[in-house]
């Protein structure tokens, strides 16, 4: 049965890629929006003895919760995957110069500089039990925003960004 979830699971990510996303933007609370996505992971986090930080303005800004909120979740269970018990994960948000930056910050071993570019295409992964759509589906969501997603060193290990244009209405 688990083989079946797990085939499912890799049939949806793929579809997701394949399928132009129909963006529905509307305002969101920044605040709230985060709050109700990081606490979908509480548990999985507890269970793996990881904390999950998470600060975001008491703003709004306007994009499509749902394909945004599964790019941040792939990002999320990433670090999931690579944090060790007794660390964090850092979940950002910040509104600087017209931009929205949502910042996903492990503390696992990073990733080289070689492979940051690469990680996004799809099918690339660097796990053996990993599809290597996850960060694809990442990079199609934030490029149909309008923005751009990036992997660069954190202060621990890895750190993915996702910029996208600021709009508030």
């Amino acid at each position: 049965m688990q083989q079946v979830h797990r085939l499912d699971g890799l049939l949806q990510r793929l579809m997701a890629i394949i399928q132009p996303l129909d963006l529905q933007p509307k305002a969101v609370a920044l605040r709230e929006w985060l709050q109700d996505r990081v606490s979908q992971f509480q548990d999985q986090a507890d269970q793996l003895g990881v904390s999950l930080r998470w600060r975001a303005p008491d703003t709004q800004a306007v994009f499509d919760s749902n394909s945004l909120g599964r790019a941040l979740d792939n990002l999320i269970l990433n670090a999931l995957q690579y944090t060790p018990s007794g660390d964090g994960i850092d979940i950002d948000i910040k509104c600087d110069n017209g931009k929205l930056i949502l910042s996903v910050e492990d503390s696992g071993s990073g990733v080289p500089e070689g492979d940051r570019e690469r990680i996004f295409e799809p099918f690339v992964t660097t796990r053996a039990d990993g599809s290597g759509l996850g960060l694809a589906i990442v990079r199609e969501v934030v490029e149909a925003h309008g923005g751009v997603v990036r992997c660069e060193n954190g202060v621990k290990g890895a750190r993915f960004e996702m910029e996208l244009p600021w709009r508030t209405s």
